[in-house]
């Protein structure tokens, strides 16, 4: 009876394993079949599509090469806008996204105007942007356009201000005022300074947004130095760089974001997709607690005039439709008109953080490196600071002296042009950072490469970064006085 039980489990084993086989083989053909018309109606619509741009060449990219291969992404674009440069506009498809790059002034000024009635989205929302939280929240990534329009003109009326007020240039010339000393106390015996300025201005960025929209001091510089120097780890030094790290790892691998669903389990994709998404979350856990914080400094200070000043970003964020709202939004979906959730305030946070810290580390970094490889322009550059300052190398910064600054600001826009970042870099705010840093970096110092044979180290996801950029430092006055 023992023998025929054993037989008769044997037996329905047996047939419940061929039965989970033969579901799991239709499955897989299942998966296949849709990826077969997946490929079919991207093949069609690719051919036969009403909105196909007229140009020479149409390039579609596999997901490996262009995500996978650092090497080919880091070459492809120059290369490219070498090609098509003139003609304006030419089309890629990387990974399902359709990618239109532009070439041409007019055209990029259309599509950047401000006017009320452009309502198109300028990034593809096929990806995984809900999976990270990103495509209802935030300014430059989201896809809910009465979300969106409601976070940018508070975005706009905390931030646009600035761009004629003396605030970002005080800020660097302070930040920058530190960080020179550190790098002074670092030296070794002799008058040379080498430092990897990528680095350093990583930290120097994050500082400068922190300051910009808490007007709090993130102390990225302070801590970095201290670690150099071989301090005591404090939890102050660990969570300072696990919160550059984290800026760092969604900027070098957030091509992911933009994978479509039908691929993001796939074995090369599914543990990088999970890396960011754990990366995402402790990001945000810092974001919402930076929230908090600043919610019970307004709490304990109620009885502030928030009319009378200007607002820090966050303030302006955490203050919009409350009592202490000094600028109410009308004309905006009835279900906006209510307090900002921490979740809502920590994305647009996001995006200051995101935009705001690499894309200007990654230009400034190109711009020490093609100043280095050209001496006349160097040369010009040194003349134009003297012609403005008078070999006065302490002098702050003011906003009337970048005005003065054409040149400069000529050269930040040819790197920009040559090697550039990102398409939604600002062009106000980072533009008043940058040449207040290059004038006061090229001031101070002599400044050249460490190997002026080694070609830039970057690489390139949705943002071309600049990974590292060795530099030599002499101050100016050690070498006046040899």
């Amino acid at each position: 009876g023992e023998e025929e039980k054993d037989g008769e489990e044997e037996k329905d084993g047996e047939e419940e394993k061929d039965g989970e086989e033969e579901k799991d083989g239709e499955e897989k053909d299942g998966e296949g079949v849709k990826v077969g018309v997946d490929i079919c109606k991207f093949s069609l619509s690719f051919e036969f599509g009403d909105n196909k741009v007229v140009c020479p060449e149409t390039l579609v990219c596999s997901f490996h090469s262009l995500v996978a291969k650092a090497d080919t992404k880091s070459t492809l674009f120059p290369g490219l806008n070498k090609k098509y440069g003139r003609d304006g506009v030419y089309e890629l498809n990387i990974a399902g996204n359709r990618q239109i790059v532009i070439t041409r002034t007019e055209y990029i000024e259309n599509l950047l105007s401000s006017s009320h009635t452009s309502r198109h989205m300028r990034t593809a929302n096929n990806g995984l942007l809900d999976l990270f939280d990103l495509d209802n929240k935030g300014v430059g990534l989201n896809h809910d356009y009465n979300h969106w329009k409601f976070n940018r003109h508070i975005f706009l009326t905390a931030m646009m201000p600035l761009t004629h007020s003396p605030k970002p240039s005080n800020f660097v010339n302070i930040l920058f005022e530190e960080m020179s000393n550190y790098w002074i106390d670092l030296k070794q015996k002799d008058d040379v300074i080498t430092i990897d300025i990528a680095t350093w201005i990583r930290r120097f960025t994050c500082d400068f947004i922190s300051l910009l929209t808490t007007e709090k001091q993130a102390n990225t510089i302070h801590y970095y130095y201290r670690k150099l120097k071989n301090e005591a780890i404090t939890k102050e030094m660990i969570e300072s760089e696990e919160f550059i790290e984290s800026i760092n790892v969604f900027v070098s691998d957030n091509q992911f974001v933009f994978v479509p669903k039908l691929i993001k389990d796939l074995p090369f994709i599914k543990n990088r997709v999970k890396r960011l998404l754990d990366n995402n979350h402790f990001f945000y856990k810092r974001l919402e607690e930076i929230v908090r914080r600043k919610r019970k400094e307004i709490e304990y200070n109620n009885n502030s005039d928030f009319k009378s000043k200007q607002l820090d970003l966050l303030t302006s964020l955490i203050i919009t439709n409350t009592p202490n709202d000094p600028q109410p939004q009308k004309n905006v979906d009835p279900s906006l008109l209510r307090p900002m959730t921490d979740a809502e305030i920590r994305g647009v946070m996001f995006d200051a953080f995101v935009a705001g810290t690499d894309t200007t580390v990654n230009t400034f970094c190109f711009v020490i490196y093609y100043i280095s490889h050209n001496p006349s322009v160097k040369k010009k550059l040194l003349e134009e600071i003297k012609s403005v300052f008078n070999d006065d190398p302490n002098r702050q910064v003011t906003i009337d002296d970048l005005e003065k600054l054409k040149y400069c600001e000529a050269i930040i826009k040819e790197t920009s042009r040559i090697r550039p970042t990102v398409s939604m870099i600002s062009r106000y705010i980072a533009m008043i950072e940058l040449k207040t840093l290059i004038t006061l970096l090229y001031r101070k110092f002599d400044v050249g490469l460490v190997d002026m044979q080694a070609p830039l180290n970057v690489e390139t996801s949705t943002i071309t970064i600049c990974k590292e950029l060795n530099i030599k430092l002499i101050p100016r006055e050690l070498k006046t006085n040899s």
